[in-house]
């Protein structure tokens, strides 16, 4: 059997026991405080990160929302715009049409006018040499 030392023969010792013991146990407590400070740090700068996307995706959704509804006025006064050109160039080219068939009228009745005057003014040199 091995021989213990009586009680009162022991060194009086802290609750942690030896220096070493104590100087262990407030190294650890240091490092997981630190580790908890950084572990908070982490943690906070997450929250701004995650915070930071919601914002962007709300700000994208309003964009989207906002391009959308220019793209859909825009398209709607190009083609009200279209179609009245449309109708204008419609309207541009009947006149166009009809001038054109006035215009050949003219010139056919000017035309005939014109050889009506020639017949008359030969007639007239006749009649003027004849009398």
């Amino acid at each position: 059997m091995a021989m213990r030392s009586p009680p009162a023969a022991r060194s009086p010792r802290s609750p942690l026991g030896s220096p070493t013991r104590l100087a262990a146990s407030l190294s650890k407590r240091t490092t997981r405080e630190e580790e908890k400070q950084e572990l908070q740090h982490l943690n906070d700068r997450l929250a701004t990160y995650i915070d930071r996307v919601k914002t962007l995706e709300a700000e994208n959704s309003k964009l989207t929302t906002e391009i959308t509804t220019t793209k859909d006025t825009i398209e709607r006064e190009v083609s009200n715009v279209k179609e009245m050109y449309e109708t204008e160039l419609a309207d541009a080219r009947r006149l166009l049409d009809e001038t054109a068939k006035e215009k050949a009228r003219q010139q056919i009745a000017n035309q005939k006018n014109a050889t009506r005057l020639d017949e008359l003014q030969v007639k007239y040199v006749f009649y003027a040499l004849c009398f």
